[in-house]
C-alpha cells in the first residue's frame, strides 16, 4: 500500500499486473528474491543498479546477467529479442553468465532451466553470431 501511494504521488502509472510506467521507464514490480519462477541469490540487490530515488524508495534495474536468466526462464519470443538487445548494447561476459547461472538455477523452480540454458549458449548465441 505504501509502494503505491508513493507511486501515485509522483505520478508513476500502473499500467497491468506488477508493471508501471514512470516517465521513459517500464518499471516490473517485485518483492523478495522471486522472480517468476527463478530464484535470486542473497547479493542480487547488491548487484543491482539503483535508477531512481523517491521519497523513501529506491527502484533498481537488475544486474544484467539477472535480467538475462530471469528472461530466459521465461523464453518467450519478447524475451528473446529482449536478450539479443542486451548482447548488441552492452558488453556481456558468457563467462560471468555462465557463472551466475550455476547459483541461480539453485535456487529456481523452472523446468528445463539447464537445458534452456544450453541450448541459448550453443544455439541461440551462434545464430546471432555471437559466442
Amino acid at each position: 500500500a505504501e509502494v503505491v501511494r508513493v507511486f501515485e504521488d509522483r505520478e508513476i502509472m500502473h499500467v497491468a499486473g506488477n508493471r508501471y510506467k514512470f516517465a521513459d521507464l517500464d518499471l516490473d514490480i517485485y518483492y523478495g528474491n522471486q522472480i517468476f519462477s527463478v530464484g535470486l541469490p542473497e547479493d542480487f540487490v547488491r548487484r543491482a543498479d539503483a535508477i531512481v530515488e523517491l521519497s523513501h524508495l529506491k527502484l533498481f534495474a537488475l544486474y544484467i546477467y539477472d535480467i538475462i536468466l530471469t528472461k530466459l526462464a521465461r523464453g518467450d519470443a519478447a524475451d528473446l529479442e529482449d536478450i539479443k538487445a542486451l548482447f548488441a548494447n552492452r558488453k556481456v561476459n558468457t563467462k560471468v553468465l555462465k557463472k551466475r547461472f550455476v547459483e541461480v538455477e539453485k535456487l529456481s523452480v523452472v523446468k528445463d532451466f539447464a537445458y534452456n540454458f544450453n541450448h541459448f549458449l550453443n544455439v541461440v548465441l551462434p545464430s546471432w553470431g555471437l559466442r
